[in-house]
């Protein structure tokens, strides 16, 4: 995984591996926290990518009928629940974005997740 700012036309797509271990209203929170931190930290992305993001979420609940949109309801609340909680290392991340463009996923868990051990 990487994050690139400036450079892919697709950049800030959510993509979302189908792992049953993960809840599902926590894969449409990925999804959602994209376009949920545009707006919150009022930052720019590629303007395509809060649309693709939905598109993810449509896929993930289009096979769960009737709870499918609340589904969709429970995953954009989480997404913004979270980017609240952790305010902070989000608005480092997207700092240090801003400054080099592209991190590895070494080095968003360094911002992240400062004590982590990585490899």
């Amino acid at each position: 995984m990487a994050v690139n700012f400036n450079g892919d036309p697709t950049a800030g797509k959510a993509e979302i591996e189908q792992n049953p271990e993960l809840p599902i209203v926590d894969r449409i929170a990925i999804c959602s926290a994209g376009a949920d931190a545009q707006a919150m930290f009022e930052v720019p992305t590629h303007r395509l990518g809060p649309f693709m993001d939905m598109n993810e979420i449509r896929k993930l609940i289009e096979h769960c009928d009737d709870e499918g949109e609340a589904l969709r309801y429970a995953g954009c609340r989480r997404s913004k629940e979270l980017l609240e909680q952790h305010r902070a290392k989000v608005e480092r991340l997207a700092q240090v974005l801003a400054e080099r463009s592209e991190l590895d996923e070494v080095e968003i868990a360094q911002i992240l997740i400062p004590d982590a051990k990585t490899s």
